[in-house]
């Protein structure tokens, strides 16, 4: 029964300090920029804080759901998928 408690302890410890960990980790590090290569060796040097996005259609509805305070614009959704975007948010 001891072992039990004993293991439960450690996973308190354990889940209580892990948070702990990564803010001192992100803390000592602080940088404004980031550089980025993607899969064909581009490189891109993007801000570490990002406030605005552009998203095409397709994730354009997901992110609306998601984060809508941080798109730049919504494009005309008006097609075939009927969903209705108020005037001030399209493109076009």
């Amino acid at each position: 029964m001891w072992k039990i408690w004993v293991i439960c302890l450690i996973m308190t410890l354990f889940l209580i300090l892990i948070p702990f960990c990564n803010n001192l980790a992100f803390a000592q590090g602080k940088e404004s920029n980031r550089e980025i290569t993607d899969m064909v060796g581009r490189k891109v040097t993007v801000p570490c804080e990002i406030n605005k996005i552009y998203a095409p259609i397709y994730g354009t509805v997901i992110l609306n759901a998601i984060v809508p305070d941080k798109l730049v614009k919504l494009p005309n959704l008006m097609g075939d998928s009927g969903i209705k975007v108020p005037m001030s948010k399209r493109i076009g």
